[in-house]
C-alpha cells in the first residue's frame, strides 16, 4: 500500500503526486546483470524524493561511476544488516561504509573506486535531504 501523503523534512506535508523515486545509482541501462539490479535497487539507495529536488538533482548532480562487482557484493552485505533504518540513514550509513573503504583499503584501484563513488552519493546528499519524503499513514490528503 502507497500513503498517500508524504512529510519533507522541514515538517510540510505534500501529496503523494509530488514525490517519486530516486535510484542514487543510474543510469539503468548501466546494471543488468542480477547482482548489477540488485545493488541498484537496494534499500539504502532508492529514495522517495520530493519531485522539484529529484529533477533538480539530476539537473546538476553526475552520473555516479559504475562501481566493480566486488565493491557492490559488499555494499549489498552492507545494507543487508541495516534494514531497520529509514532510507535516509541507509543512505547515510551506505555513503559512510564506501568512505571508510576509501580511506582503509590497501590498493590504490580499490580505494579510488570507493573514493569516486563516495564522492557521487555526497554530492546526491545534498538534493536528498533537502527532498526526502518519507510516508505519513495518519494525515488525509484533502486536508492539504
Amino acid at each position: 500500500m502507497k500513503a498517500e501523503v508524504y512529510r519533507l523534512p522541514h515538517g510540510r506535508h505534500i501529496p503523494a503526486n509530488q514525490v517519486n523515486v530516486h535510484h542514487a545509482v543510474w543510469l539503468k541501462r548501466w546494471y543488468t546483470t542480477p547482482l548489477e539490479k540488485h545493488y541498484r535497487t537496494l534499500g539504502g539507495l532508492v529514495l522517495t524524493l520530493q519531485t522539484t529536488q529529484h529533477r533538480e538533482l539530476h539537473a546538476n548532480a553526475l552520473i555516479p561511476p559504475k562501481p566493480s562487482n566486488n565493491l557492490m557484493s559488499r555494499i549489498i552485505d552492507f545494507d543487508d544488516e541495516n534494514q531497520t533504518m529509514s532510507q535516509l540513514e541507509r543512505f547515510s550509513a551506505i555513503t559512510n561504509f564506501v568512505g571508510d573503504i576509501a580511506l582503509r583499503s590497501w590498493s590504490y584501484e580499490q580505494a579510488d573506486e570507493a573514493k569516486r563513488l563516495q564522492e557521487s552519493f555526497l554530492e546526491q546528499d545534498e538534493y536528498i535531504r533537502k527532498g526526502i519524503a518519507e510516508p505519513v499513514w495518519n494525515v488525509n490528503p484533502h486536508q492539504l
